[in-house]
């Protein structure tokens, strides 16, 4: 329940933001499996040029009015191919960018929104070319020059080791993925 709720208000802010954006896509019923991925592209690169701590797609809304009327795909259920979508984009993306899909319904409409971390210092490709937000429109990378410039220069400025490698962890997690036991043997 606690997750709906987060979700449900994420959804408003989201709304609240106006309009689509480098970082936010609305979509109502319409989808596309290589658009998709073009968009996730897209909006991994803005975001990391943005700052942004993550950008996403929402489907159930319809853009323009930006009102809430739900969807009729299921991306979770979607195939390419024997291939569930999830995993076939994961294998298109390069470098690979987390990204998950929250479906849940909003006053009894289904809504699906695609979370999208930024992209990890370099360009994210989908089948190989990269993708760019200039406002609410996705394009090439290759055809905003400055824009690509700056994300390269990015990873030049990124120490990897202080970078964060998982969030929204429990401290049990965090001890679950850390062999702590062994760090204090060999500390004595």
């Amino acid at each position: 329940m606690e997750e709906m709720m987060k979700l449900r208000k994420l959804l408003d802010q989201l709304v609240a933001a106006g309009r689509e954006c480098e970082w936010l896509e609305f979509k109502e019923s319409r989808f596309n499996h290589d658009y998709l991925g073009k968009c996730i592209s897209a909006l991994a690169n803005s975001s990391l040029l943005l700052s942004k701590e993550r950008a996403f797609i929402v489907y159930g809304v319809r853009n323009g009015t930006l009102e809430v009327v739900g969807t009729r795909i299921s991306l979770a259920r979607e195939k390419i191919g024997n291939e569930e979508l999830e995993g076939w984009l994961h294998g298109k993306l390069r470098p690979r960018v987390d990204f998950k899909f929250h479906e849940f319904l909003y006053d009894n409409k289904k809504i699906i929104i695609v979370e999208i971390d930024p992209a990890p210092g370099r360009p994210v490709t989908f089948d190989n070319v990269s993708y760019i937000r200039v406002g609410s429109y996705t394009q090439k990378l290759r055809d905003h020059p400055e824009k690509k410039k700056k994300i390269w220069r990015l990873d030049d400025k990124l120490v990897y080791e202080r970078q964060i490698a998982r969030t929204k962890l429990t401290e049990g997690d965090v001890l679950a993925l850390l062999d702590y036991e062994k760090y204090f043997a060999l500390k004595g």
